[in-house]
């Protein structure tokens, strides 16, 4: 995990929802001064803390690996990102991963899912 690039994507969500880091810290039993840190990159969140903000944030877990640098910059952009996984579809995502190989080509297979390589 890259601290600053989820340092960015708090800060950016933070700024996007009208919140100061007072009031985010009060949304997720934290400091202000802890929100601080996560922000600087000083500090990272513990998975727990990380799956509370995605879901404040309306957005997915996943979403604070990715390099932030397109909308946490002075031109910031919209951000696209796909609608937010059911808990359902996530639950089918784990059980997918956790299948044999052989299992998990079977379902892919049944799927009609091609793998890109």
């Amino acid at each position: 995990m890259d601290n600053v690039t989820i340092g960015n994507r708090i800060k950016y969500e933070r700024e996007r929802m009208g919140l100061n880091q007072l009031e985010l810290g009060k949304m997720v039993g934290v400091s202000k001064q802890c929100v601080s840190g996560w922000e600087t990159g000083r500090r990272t969140p513990d998975v727990i803390t990380l799956n509370e903000l995605a879901k404040l944030f309306e957005i997915e877990m996943v979403s604070f690996l990715y390099d932030n640098s397109e909308y946490t910059g002075t031109n910031k952009k919209q951000i696209q990102i796909s609608p937010k996984l059911t808990d359902n579809e996530l639950l089918i995502i784990s059980r997918l991963r956790a299948l044999p190989p052989e299992y998990r080509k079977a379902v892919e297979l049944l799927l009609q899912i091609k793998d890109k390589k």
